[in-house]
């Protein structure tokens, strides 16, 4: 999900019952977060309008999130 609680738009990684620690994935801003159809990747746009991929590690309760990787200008 994407949330403006800290002040600016961030995408979070929560669980889906709404319990549990929510993961912190961007981190320079972003929105449109969206789930590759395996779960293992979260796509999002970052304020400069680069989409962004990140890595999702599954190890018990909580999820691993690698750091974000630039994929493309959307503005192209």
């Amino acid at each position: 999900y994407s949330s403006d609680e800290s002040g600016r738009l961030e995408v979070y990684l929560g669980p889906a019952g709404g319990s549990g620690p929510n993961v912190q994935v961007s981190s320079g801003g972003g929105g449109w977060p969206k789930f590759s159809r395996d779960g293992k990747r979260l796509f999002f746009v970052d304020p400069d309008d680069v989409m962004m991929v990140a890595s999702i590690e599954r190890q018990g309760a909580t999820p691993s999130v690698l750091a974000p990787k630039k994929l493309f200008d959307l503005r192209s």
